[in-house]
């Protein structure tokens, strides 16, 4: 830990949005010889706490991100815990599917490459997703080499 400091933000912009006090955290990381400078209203927790949540909620940005280039979730269908979480676990198992089926025949492709050109519409009826990946397969090892 650098520093621990209470600070008001000098701008006009920053005064009027918000003008109660800050704390600043100045907090270097030995692993990799960063130093990071948190802003927080929280003036309960202890400061190394204050960076341990930060570094935490990195990760949950670096998952998220993950989960948008690979799940291909472009949006949630909704906005409660139990409907986040169900998308993702639908995504993630549609993942593993794609996955363990580029395994079991023997493709090279990505699996970025095999989901292209998928799109499913999940409220239509007639949306078979056997017949669409068989059919998507076909086009891919068409293309082989």
């Amino acid at each position: 830990m650098r520093c621990d400091q209470t600070v008001v933000l000098i701008g006009e912009r920053g005064k009027r949005c918000y003008p109660q006090p800050l704390r600043r955290i100045k907090y270097h990381d030995a692993g990799t010889g960063k130093t990071f400078d948190f802003l927080a209203n929280h003036f309960v927790v202890s400061a190394p706490t204050v960076a341990e949540l930060y570094r935490y909620r990195w990760q949950v940005e670096l998952f998220f991100k993950w989960i948008k280039q690979h799940l291909r979730i472009k949006s949630f269908f909704g906005t409660s815990q139990n409907a986040v979480k169900t998308q993702i676990w639908i995504a993630v198992t549609v993942y593993v599917l794609a996955a363990v089926l580029r395994k079991r025949f023997g493709l090279s492709a990505e699996l970025y490459t095999i989901f292209a050109g998928v799109e499913l519409d999940p409220v239509r009826e007639n949306a078979h997703f056997q017949d669409v990946f068989r059919c998507r397969l076909q086009f891919i090892e068409s293309r082989k080499p």
